[in-house]
């Protein structure tokens, strides 16, 4: 709700560029929101576990999708989210911004 006064007051003040301001000011929650979902925010919801050898044949074909897009994500940072035992629709989960090198 603060937020929402603030962006009131921010257009109040400027009512041409209020937006602008209010957008550019936004950028860095919504960068730090992407960082830390995936991280802190998405596990309280989902279980995730690592790929292990009863799924290889996801494994083969995850590192065929990823050879298709030209990235390579190693099998270590691959982790299967049980997301049927929630929901009832069709899903294809990938979180995360941009591959990390291997360390």
């Amino acid at each position: 709700m603060p937020l929402v006064w603030i962006l009131y007051g921010v257009i109040r003040r400027s009512p041409a560029d209020g937006w602008f301001y209010f957008w550019l000011a936004s950028l860095p929650i919504i960068v730090f929101l992407i960082f830390i979902t995936p991280v802190i925010i998405e596990p309280l919801f989902f279980k995730f576990e690592p790929l292990d050898s009863s799924s290889r044949r996801w494994l083969r074909k995850s590192r065929r999708w990823c050879s298709a897009a030209g990235s390579v994500i190693p099998r270590e940072r691959m982790f299967e989210m049980t997301a049927s035992e929630k929901l009832k629709s069709v899903n294809a989960y990938v979180t995360g911004l941009a591959p990390q090198s291997a360390s």
